[in-house]
């Protein structure tokens, strides 16, 4: 788990490289590779330059994305996890959807969202809204969590991303008060979406 999530923070290079020089975008990968012993293979690096991101939240939360126009998208995918992430300097939208021993590749996918593996061994979800600026205020304020409710990826290509969001989201020092939840719904639409897989025999794409 620990080379997993020094994967998914070095991947996050590939998205910040943006139109830099593929010197960058190399040593990014032989970062990730030497790290981890996984091999990585990005999709559209060439078309971040034309990315574009929108998040449509239908919420009574502070963390609106309504007026953002530099939101980068990037998609990190191995065989027992895809994370997406969508953010800039002052917010964030993370969605994870952890395989649980089953192939991501089904579209739609649907997860329920839940903090733990599930009973039943299915597919599951995690969803986190953070806003920066008020990290330095209160971190228990700083990030909204999925509580309750579902995940879904519509659609994902290198072209396209469309990814909905529905349910009861709150603050994890509310996780035993549901009356303090608040509920969501929700639509992210990327066109060219960075896609990193790490590993051999990644199908979720």
């Amino acid at each position: 788990m620990n080379k997993l999530i020094y994967a998914l923070s070095l991947a996050l290079l590939l998205q910040n490289c943006g139109t830099a020089e593929k010197a960058k975008e190399s040593l990014a990968e032989k970062l990730i590779e030497k790290g981890t012993g996984l091999k990585i293979d990005s999709d559209n690096i060439s078309n971040v330059k034309d990315q574009e991101t929108s998040v449509e939240l239908d919420w009574d939360g502070p963390s609106s994305f309504a007026d953002v126009s530099d939101l980068n998208t990037s998609i990190t995918v191995t065989k027992d996890l895809m994370a997406i992430v969508i953010k800039n300097d002052t917010r964030a939208l993370v969605i994870n959807f952890n395989a649980n021993g089953n192939s991501l590749s089904a579209r739609p996918l649907q997860a329920e969202t839940s903090n733990s593996p599930a009973d039943d061994g299915s597919i599951t979800s995690n969803v986190n809204i953070t806003d920066f600026s008020e990290m330095a205020n209160d971190m228990n304020t700083a990030v909204f969590s999925a509580m309750k409710g579902t995940a879904t990826v519509e659609k994902l290509t290198t072209d396209e991303l469309v990814l909905k969001l529905e349910g009861q989201y709150g603050h994890l020092m509310d996780l035993e008060n549901p009356e303090a939840w608040i509920p969501l719904q929700g639509t992210i639409r990327c066109k060219y979406p960075l896609i990193s897989r790490l590993g051999e025999g990644v199908d979720a794409i």
